[in-house]
């Protein structure tokens, strides 16, 4: 009797292990996914020329002799540093109106995804 609840005691800690186990890989590999989207994403928004959100190669139109990189998904439009400061003057207002004139332009205003 005493063997056999020990074979009992031994199955039901291997089991106990084995569960563990299972569930603590579960998370590392949860973990792994993460950081591999993560630094997928990572490095689409690094890649010259790439649109940060979906990874496609970004169109360059001039727009008031300024270059506006354009998604062609429709995923966005980028301003480098400084363009939005020569597209307007140097209020809010000016700059908000200014970009309007540039989504506008780009046929971007007014649509809706």
């Amino acid at each position: 009797m005493a063997d056999e609840k020990d074979r009992l005691g031994e199955a039901l800690q291997k089991k106990k292990r084995g569960d563990e186990e299972k569930y603590f890989a579960e998370i590392e590999r949860e973990r792994l996914a993460n950081l591999r989207a993560q630094q997928d994403a990572e490095a689409r928004a690094q890649r010259v020329g790439a649109c940060p959100r979906c990874g496609h190669t970004l169109l360059v139109r001039e727009v008031k002799g300024i270059a506006v990189d354009e998604c062609p998904s429709g995923d966005g439009v980028w301003l480098d540093a400084g363009e939005l400061e020569q597209l307007g003057g140097s209020s809010l207002e000016e700059r908000s109106s200014m970009l309007k004139t540039v989504l506008s332009d780009l046929g971007i205003l007014g649509k809706r995804r």
